[in-house]
């Protein structure tokens, strides 16, 4: 099945999509089934995406950018380029979530990284959540230091998360174990405590930040 015909068929079997065109080899003209909700979205299909891949995009006017690859990764310049012309991004998953919602698309948020991006820079300690990467935040505190926290979405993390988490995000200070189900197995501990880093579920790593 080619790439096309993948994104062809999940919108073509979507309660939420009464028809979509492609207007352009990257655009799609999705419509909902009362017409209430049309939207344009952008897709791409990079190991990284960068300002050069969404700058483009945002010029058409698309409301939401979509990265195909399950394991590509967001740049937090391109992130923030989306976000300052009021574009939103994230998986296939999410742009299928966008699709079935009733919601301005533009202000459609990935689940995947939503829940622990609100709450951290809730947090009375941090003064701003940076993207580098869409899995790697980088928090700066009130008191004037500042935490890398990767993402970890699995089930169960091991030390082959950790591992790949280290080979694709490079330097951080701690895990978050995004999941909130499943465990943090005993050699992920070792393998995290063999790089130096910690890995927590969200309510400890809010403790953790509160006493820094």
């Amino acid at each position: 099945m080619s790439k096309v015909d993948f994104i062809n068929n999940a919108l073509a079997g979507h309660d939420g999509v009464k028809e979509f065109e492609w207007l352009t080899d990257d655009i799609i003209l999705i419509k909902n089934h009362d017409y209430t909700n049309n939207f344009m979205a952008g897709i791409l299909w990079e190991q990284l995406v960068e300002p050069h891949h969404v700058g483009p995009l945002v010029k058409h006017h698309v409301s939401f950018i979509s990265n195909i690859p399950k394991i590509g990764l967001w740049s937090g310049a391109a992130i923030n380029i989306c976000e300052a012309n009021h574009v939103a991004w994230g998986r296939f998953g999410a742009l299928l979530s966008a699709c079935g919602s009733r919601d301005d698309p533009r202000n459609h948020v990935d689940k995947e990284i939503g829940f622990a991006r609100t709450a951290l820079e809730q947090h009375s300690s941090v003064t701003a959540l940076e993207f580098i990467f869409h899995k790697l935040f980088k928090l700066h505190l009130r008191s004037g230091i500042s935490v890398r926290v990767a993402l970890v979405n699995d089930y169960d993390i091991t030390s082959a998360e950790v591992r790949s988490a280290k080979k694709w995000l490079g330097d951080f200070d701690l895990i978050l174990k995004n999941n909130p189900n499943g465990r943090i197995t005993a050699d992920a501990n070792s393998a995290a405590e063999s790089i130096g880093v910690k890995i927590m579920k969200i309510g400890d790593l809010m403790k953790h930040l509160a006493s820094l």
